[in-house]
């Protein structure tokens, strides 16, 4: 999701991502005659060891209807998607993205026709981007604080 997602707070993260999204692009159009196949998996929220320290920020966003489907992701869930690409379930799909997020990147979930299926509030995606703003600041004006 940092891919399409901006975040100042970790700026390098998301470049990195984009620079591997432009990778896939270009080596699946070059490898496609070949018969090999590049794909991208995108990894939404996920509960890992890297994600710990932000475990109670994003209980709450999720809570608040940060995704339609309502809960962290797990790395069972991009292993399923792994396994799909390896059985060659994608055979005719070169150069595929497979967002396994939770329906973070999904347009069509974040109109609010009601039509999401839980409850998924597109107001979350803002307070997601108020709360990375504001503890941007926090860590900018931190080493400039009198104690």
């Amino acid at each position: 999701m940092s891919v399409y997602t901006a975040s100042t707070a970790r700026g390098e993260y998301c470049v990195s991502k984009a620079g591997l999204s432009m990778a896939r692009q270009l080596w699946a159009a070059r490898l496609a005659g070949e018969g090999i196949g590049v794909y991208e998996i995108r990894p939404g929220i996920m509960a890992t060891d890297m994600t710990s320290a932000v475990k109670g920020k994003y209980d709450a966003l999720i809570a608040d209807g940060l995704l339609p489907q309502n809960r962290w992701g797990t790395a069972e869930d991009v292993g399923r998607a792994v396994a799909s690409l390896v059985r060659g379930d994608f055979a005719y799909s070169a150069g595929a993205v497979i967002d396994v997020d939770g329906g973070f990147s999904c347009a069509a979930c974040r109109r609010p026709s009601g039509r999401s299926g839980g409850r998924f509030d597109s107001r979350a995606r803002s307070r997601y981007f108020e709360a990375d703003r504001i503890n941007r600041q926090e860590s900018s004006c931190s080493s400039s604080r009198i104690h």
